[in-house]
This record gives C-alpha cells, sequence and structure tokens, in this order.
C-alpha cells in the first residue's frame, strides 16, 4: 500500500471523530475587563481561576487609573465588565448610558509609603511638610490621588495642622501620576521619600516601609463593578462579576489585602 492510500484510509477511518470531536471544542472569546490599577493582582488571579473553568475563554485585562479607563469607555473603547476604584468614576460610566447597574464589592484604605531605608526620615504625615523632601501622589482625578489630597486639606484645617501645610507639602511634590502603581514605582526605585498608595499594595513588601497614619485618617474608597451594555461577551461579563462576588472572589481579594468585609456607597466622592 502506497503511503497516499494509507493516509487516506486513515482520514476516512477518522471521519467521525473530526467531524464531532473538533465540533465539541468551543471556539476561542475574549472577555475584556478594564479595572482599577490597585486590583491588578487579585483579578489577575481571578482570571487564571475563570480561565481554568472556562475551555476556549481568554481574559484580557487592562489595569489603570479609574478615570482614564472610565474616559476610554466613553470614547468608543471596547470592553466587558468595567471594575471602578471608586463609585464617582462608575456613575459617570452609568451616566453615559454605558451600563445599567453596578454593584459594589470591596473597598481600601489609603497608606503613606516610603522606600525600605526611608531616607528622608519620615515618621508621621506632618513630616510631608519638611522642606527639601521629593513626594509622588497620583493626579486628583485618580481615587487613591483624590484620597490622598482630601486627606492633606482636612490636616491644612486650624484644627490640626494648620492652613499653611498643603502648601508646603503641594511644594514637595516632584510628580503626580495616572494610577498608584506608578506612585508605588516611584518609591520603589527611591526616585521619591514618600508617596501615597493602597494598604493592598503593600502586600508582602518587605522592602517597603509603611507610615502609619492616625487611625480614622484617610478616605476609604469602595470598589464598584458593572457589566457594559455593549458586552461582546455579556454571558460571560456577567459570570466573571459573579466570581468577584462570590466567597472565592473575596477571598482572592482578601489574599490580595483589599477588604470585603463592608460593601456600600463610596465615601470617597
Amino acid at each position: 500500500m502506497t503511503i497516499r492510500k494509507l493516509l487516506l484510509g486513515l482520514l476516512i477511518g477518522a471521519g467521525p471523530w473530526l467531524a464531532f470531536g473538533f465540533g465539541d471544542v468551543p471556539a476561542h472569546r475574549e472577555l475584556v475587563v478594564y479595572a482599577a490599577a490597585s486590583l491588578t493582582e487579585s483579578f489577575t488571579e481571578m482570571g487564571e481561576l475563570f480561565e481554568a473553568q472556562s475551555p476556549g475563554v481568554r481574559v484580557v485585562f487592562n489595569f489603570g487609573g479609574s478615570s482614564g479607563l472610565r474616559l476610554q469607555l466613553v470614547h468608543g473603547a471596547r470592553a466587558d465588565l468595567f471594575a471602578s476604584a471608586n463609585e464617582r468614576e462608575m456613575k459617570k460610566v452609568l451616566g453615559a448610558g454605558l451600563a445599567q447597574e453596578q454593584e459594589p464589592f470591596a473597598s481600601n484604605r489609603l497608606a503613606l509609603v516610603t522606600p525600605g531605608a526611608n531616607p528622608g526620615r519620615i515618621h508621621s504625615v506632618r513630616d510631608l511638610a519638611r522642606p527639601g523632601l521629593k513626594l509622588s501622589l497620583a493626579h486628583r482625578e485618580v481615587p487613591v490621588g483624590r484620597c490622598a489630597w482630601q486627606l492633606i486639606d482636612e490636616l491644612s484645617s486650624p484644627d490640626s495642622f494648620g492652613a499653611g501645610y498643603g502648601d508646603q507639602v503641594l511644594r514637595n511634590v516632584v510628580s503626580e501620576e495616572t494610577n498608584v502603581k506608578q506612585v508605588l514605582a516611584r518609591v520603589t526605585l527611591g526616585e521619591v521619600d514618600a508617596g501615597f498608595v493602597y494598604f493592598s499594595d503593600l502586600r508582602s513588601r518587605k522592602d517597603l516601609r509603611e507610615v502609619r497614619l492616625t487611625p480614622g485618617r484617610g478616605p476609604v474608597v469602595f470598589y464598584h463593578v458593572a457589566v457594559l451594555k455593549s458586552a461582546a461577551h455579556r454571558e460571560l461579563a456577567g459570570q466573571f462579576r459573579d466570581l468577584i462576588l462570590s466567597d472565592t472572589g473575596r477571598a482572592v481579594l482578601e489574599r490580595h489585602g483589599v477588604d470585603t468585609a463592608g460593601h456600600g456607597l463610596d465615601r470617597s466622592g
């Protein structure tokens, strides 16, 4: 028997398997998730879990500052799910008619961080006004930046450090970043003496030092998630949202330092 006849016989014999076996393999689908940068670690882990349970599905993330992500969506960027680090940006997405409803699912708190060696000798938030320091904050439009400036404004009251405190801190700001991970990178590389990030960003980071804020000081941010009306894979987006809200999702968030105990309205504005 020639090789050609042998191959032909194999193909004919495999006909039913080719017709039915390959047909059972799900088509490749991409679930596009826009999420706040502070959710990078927890959502990446959840994405891996989701892919393992959903053959043929690939989760594609776009992590960044919530305000920047919202602008991308408003200007036509395609996504299936949006997770914001505050309700303000989510309300703008709902107001633009891009989503019908949203759910709060977790919270985070502000953290002041320095390089491990603490070269600026910063021991309290009051030290941020000391001349000669280099500070990194996120833009005021970014949730973590808005929280940081809200705290600084509170500390500039006559009942706290005085009206000049905020101006002195502002003179020390050498960079304003578009998301919390960029602030964290500045501090990690030693380019600045301190920066405001989220508590979850310090998880298992022995190369950084947290400067404790007075208990109760600093706004809390509440994360919100919504399936987008233009979602190409609406059912998958709903399933991923359900994973975020599930006990499994909450356990992943908690493992990465994001608090899931308090669901509610965003108090950070």
